[in-house]
């Protein structure tokens, strides 16, 4: 039914009961291969910070201050930390809260509950998808047959040639199209 690409009521069923819960391409692993490096990944009215960790593992995080909410990146890129700049809060490559620039003037904010929230984040073949459903069934489970059909592809040893974003006024689906 054509209403399904222009309806603003299906676009926010949408959003709701689809972006929300699927698994979603975001990044190669090798675009982001030093601890720091992350990319980050808008959709709808959400943004994640992909990123890898000093720890080699690669997280997604809100990209949201958890005082005032202000966005802790603007552009991906490569960090030695997250912080925000607003009021200067940081945090770790693990997302653990690191410190505030006057402690004394932040005697609200409870230092135990500032680690940043995280996406579900898992990698297939190179690609990381992340989930915003923490109960998400495990991606491999998601891909189904895919892996067994890409098998003869190699897509672990697949690199990113080229990265091309267009911004269209249209519904999602019409710009699959």
């Amino acid at each position: 039914d054509a209403s399904r690409y222009t309806s603003r009521a299906f676009h926010v069923l949408e959003k709701e009961r689809m972006w929300n819960r699927t698994w979603q391409f975001a990044v190669r692993e090798e675009d982001i291969p030093k601890a720091g490096d992350h990319v980050l990944y808008d959709i709808i009215d959400k943004s994640v910070i992909v990123m890898r960790g000093d720890d080699g593992v690669i997280r997604g995080f809100y990209n949201s201050c958890l005082h005032r909410g202000r966005a802790l990146r603007t552009q991906s890129g490569c960090a030695g930390q997250l912080k925000c700049p607003f009021h200067g809060f940081t945090w770790d490559l693990q997302g653990r809260f690191k410190s505030k620039p006057c402690e004394w003037d932040f005697q609200h904010v409870d230092n135990a509950k500032m680690e940043l929230p995280q996406v579900r984040c898992e990698s297939w073949a190179g690609f990381v998808f992340i989930n915003f459903d923490m109960e998400a069934q495990p991606l491999i489970e998601y891909l189904g047959v895919v892996p067994d059909h890409c098998r003869n592809y190699m897509m672990d040893r697949s690199h990113s040639i080229a990265h091309v974003q267009r911004r269209l006024a249209c519904n999602w689906k019409v710009g699959q199209e």
